[in-house]
Order: structure tokens, then sequence, then C-alpha cells
């Protein structure tokens, strides 16, 4: 029986080609960009989530709970360079990047994991190098990029890398001279640079140089009398002067100059 409108030949259909105009494929686009959107966690969710990341890694860090630590610490990195890379105006996501990564570099060391401690460091350094240049009128950002190098510094002595380490403990100490020359009154500047000179001198010592050592204790100690001076109420200026003149006193010892380790003594 034949029914109408129909063919006893079977018919293969083949579905035609979707085209889509400019205004349908500029639609689409939009469409997906919306759904995206809509995916993706706010930048406010995002920045609540990694600051509370990295107060969680603070936490189990400060509390030797290294593994719980690094997971929280590589979250906060995670979305933290997210939003530095969406958003590259904003400075506290690269501060807070910055930091991030540092904290991670911590807990790596802590677990003797060097190598990996060295890159991401390396990171947080290549972050506020960048961002001192960007922003130069901004000390907090070259504050940032010094204290990073001591980190760095601190990484390559524990390594037993002393001519590494004397380049990053320099290098904070320059930048932290520079500051103290353009911020006189900030108490920190000195302090830091007498910290990072402090550092300096101890590399050279374990490296043999014992003249140099000398002369960066001397400077040392010199830039934490300038801070007793000019900042009679920050306490750590005093602790820390006696313990740099305790250092260059063994060393003038082992180098036979008693009366210079009397001088020092008075």
């Amino acid at each position: 029986m034949k029914i109408a409108g129909s063919s006893n030949k079977n018919k293969t259909m083949k579905p035609k080609p979707l085209l889509i105009t400019g205004g349908s494929l500029l639609f689409v686009m939009a469409a997906i960009t919306i759904i995206a959107l809509c995916m993706k966690p706010s930048a406010a969710k995002r920045t609540a989530d990694g600051l509370a990341s990295f107060e969680a890694a603070q936490r189990d860090y400060s509390a030797a709970q290294y593994k719980p630590a690094e997971s929280e610490a590589r979250r906060a990195v995670k979305l933290f360079g997210q939003l530095a890379r969406e958003v590259p105006k904003r400075k506290d996501f690269r501060v807070q990047l910055g930091h991030s990564q540092c904290l991670l570099g911590d807990v790596l060391s802590a677990t003797d994991r060097p190598d990996e401690a060295e890159q991401v460091l390396g990171e947080a350094l290549q972050v506020f190098q960048k961002a001192a240049v960007n922003y130069p009128n901004d000390p907090f950002m070259r504050q940032e990029q010094a204290w990073t190098l001591v980190k760095f510094g601190s990484l390559m002595e524990s390594d037993r890398r002393l001519d590494e380490a004397e380049q990053r403990f320099r290098s904070a100490a320059e930048v932290y001279a520079a500051l103290k020359q353009q911020f006189p009154k900030k108490s920190w500047y000195v302090h830091e640079e007498g910290y990072a000179t402090w550092m300096l001198a101890g590399i050279l010592q374990r490296a043999g140089r014992q003249d140099e050592a000398e002369t960066e204790f001397r400077r040392a100690i010199k830039l934490h009398e300038q801070g007793i001076q000019d900042f009679p109420n920050q306490l750590d200026f005093e602790a820390r002067l006696s313990a740099i003149r305790g250092n260059l006193a063994d060393l003038l010892r082992t180098e036979g100059k008693p009366a210079e380790v009397e001088a020092i003594s008075k």
C-alpha cells in the first residue's frame, strides 16, 4: 500500500551546514563570554578566598604544619596570580601574589626543597622588581623588593652558595640605603639596611674574606648606632647592636687584635 506523499525509495537526509552570519557570530561570542563570566567566581570572592588561604598558610607554617601550609600557599598564589593577570593595574593583587610566593618559598625551604624554593622566590622577586619599575613613586614596592632579596640571600646561604648570597644581601642593602636617603624619617629603612649589612658581613666571614667582613660589621654597627640616635624609642636597634659587636669581637680575636676587641666592648 502506497501512502500519499511518501516515496518507495528511502532518502538520506543530509544536514545542511550551519551558517553563522556576522551579527549571529557576535551574538554567540557575547553569549559565551557571559556564560564564562557567570561560571567564574567574582574578583571579590577570589580575593577573599586568596586572603583566607594566605592567612591559613601563615598559621600552618608557624605551627610547622607544612603540608597544609603548602596547599593553602599554592592556592593563594594561584588566585592572586589570576587576579594580577586580569587586573594588572591593581597593585594590591601584585603585592599579595608576591607575598604568597614568598610564603610558599619559606614552606618549601623548611621541607628541604631548595630548588623549588629558589624558583618560587625568583618569581616573587620578579613581581616586586616589575612593580617597582611600574610604580616608581611607591616606596613600598622597592621595600618589598629588598625584603625578597634578603629572603633570597638567606636561602642561598643555607644552600652554601655564598657568592650568590653576597649578591642578594648587597643588593638589598643598596635598595634600603636609597630608601633611607629618600625617607630619612622612616626608621624601618635604617633598621633593614643595618640587618642586610650584618648578614652580608657574616657571609664574607664564612667565605674567609676577613678584612671585608670586618668592614661590613663596622658599617652595620654604625647604622645601628645611627638608628639609636635618630630613633631612641626603637629598642630593636639596641638589642641587635649588642649581637653585631659580639660578632665583630669574635672576628677580631681570630685576627689577633685584642686592643680592638677591647675598644668595641667599651
